[in-house]
């Protein structure tokens, strides 16, 4: 059993990062190994911040130089060192960059926006280019991740569509599971995929080599509330009467933590490795395995709009949105909350804004960073009490 002291700990605010371009984030990746942060938004906005913990932070752009020559340097004392926004126009301005991910042992990024394109970047000479570039048109994302290994690819769409593909861009297979899918995530091992089914409220496990189903287990939060909208005007309810339109499919999140092995040993069978929740829901489901029986469910009373577990997989950061009444109005607080791997609630980090994005950690689990409206927010994980007088966050641009 573990003692009080070792389970206090709280979010030291540290620095915020506002961005000159005017991106409004949606996505964020924190590369663990080679201290790279890539953040995507709407408008098309994809930009990459190297750290000053990389020792060859100053070659990573070609001698600060980036694909449209936008490359800005900020201050050597401050943590973001470079900046610099990749290829202008690769994503077009009408769509949001909704996925971020890292490939940490081949030095790649992937980015998706909203109508179906997919990029896979990579460095030559020093410079990111575009590697590979594809679309799915028609398509709605719902799940992309490189797996741990960092081989392959999968590709999750709600229409039950789902692809598997290398790192050095085959496509390896592709099939309709024949349901609606709404989430997706690889396990530690990259042999199996963990697939989100909302009509059915269950969790697919699939072989990663070719999609066939292995267990179920049952979904047991809910999706956000569904607020219908009234016909405007007489015009719109006749139509309403002869048309049916397609059902918005909610939107879940599904992390696997990536433990070392002795860590999922028989004896921390309480120990959660899968958190899942539905986006704009307040609820997550813990699980100690794909197939917990039992899983246990965490309220966090806020609109979730990310969650991922720390680099170890003892602590769960959900970023979500708190709506507090006023006198007059409601106004809305975007929350970071941390959470043990066995549900404790562990801290709350209350930042300015409305507008959340994502959340990621640092490599060593010591630092996390979220997007809120046009800013990043890093914070300093610290064992123990918070103090009642934290020193001052320093305020950055890009």
């Amino acid at each position: 059993m573990s003692n009080d002291k070792e389970d206090k700990m709280h979010a030291s605010l540290t620095r915020k990062l506002r961005f000159k371009s005017g991106l409004d984030a949606k996505s964020i990746a924190w590369s663990s190994e080679h201290h790279w942060i890539a953040c995507g938004g709407r408008g098309g906005s994809l930009t990459v911040h190297g750290l000053e913990a990389d020792k060859d932070v100053s070659n990573i752009y070609g001698g600060g130089v980036s694909t449209n020559g936008n490359t800005e340097i900020t201050n050597a004392s401050v943590d973001l060192t470079k900046y610099a926004t990749l290829q202008d126009k690769a994503h077009d301005k009408t769509t949001t960059v909704v996925a971020v991910e890292w490939n940490n042992q081949h030095k790649k990024l992937l980015t998706c926006d909203d109508s179906g394109l997919f990029i896979v970047w990579s460095q030559v000479n020093g410079v990111w280019l575009m590697e590979m570039i594809n679309q799915q048109k028609s398509k709605q994302l719902c799940g992309v991740q490189w797996s741990p290994d960092g081989s392959r690819v999968c590709f999750a769409y709600t229409d039950g569509y789902l692809m598997v593909g290398s790192v050095g861009g085959d496509r390896l297979w592709a099939q309709e599971v024949g349901y609606t899918m709404c989430g997706m995530s690889w396990s530690p091992d990259s042999t199996e995929l963990l697939i989100v089914a909302p009509t059915s409220r269950e969790l697919h496990l699939l072989s990663s080599k070719d999609g066939q189903l292995l267990r179920k287990a049952a979904m047991v939060c809910s999706p956000p509330p569904v607020t219908p909208k009234s016909p405007t005007s007489a015009f719109t309810m006749l139509k309403s009467l002869f048309t049916s339109p397609k059902p918005k499919v909610p939107l879940a999140i599904v992390r696997w933590s990536h433990q070392p092995k002795d860590f999922s040993s028989d004896t921390n069978d309480q120990v959660a490795r899968i958190a899942v929740c539905y986006v704009e829901a307040g609820s997550v489901q813990l699980m100690r395995n794909a197939t917990d029986p039992t899983p246990r469910l965490v309220d966090t009373s806020l609109r979730i709009a990310d969650l991922q577990w720390n680099p170890a997989g003892s602590v769960l950061a959900v970023l979500g949105s708190a709506t507090q009444p006023q006198p007059t109005t409601t106004s809305t607080t975007a929350v970071v909350q941390f959470f043990s791997n066995v549900g404790q609630h562990l801290s709350t980090l209350t930042l300015p804004g409305s507008r959340c994005g994502g959340v990621a950690w640092e490599g060593n689990g010591e630092r996390v960073v979220a997007t809120v409206d046009a800013c990043a927010y890093f914070a300093n994980m610290v064992k123990g009490d918070a103090l009642s007088d934290p020193p001052a966050c320093a305020v950055d641009s890009d």
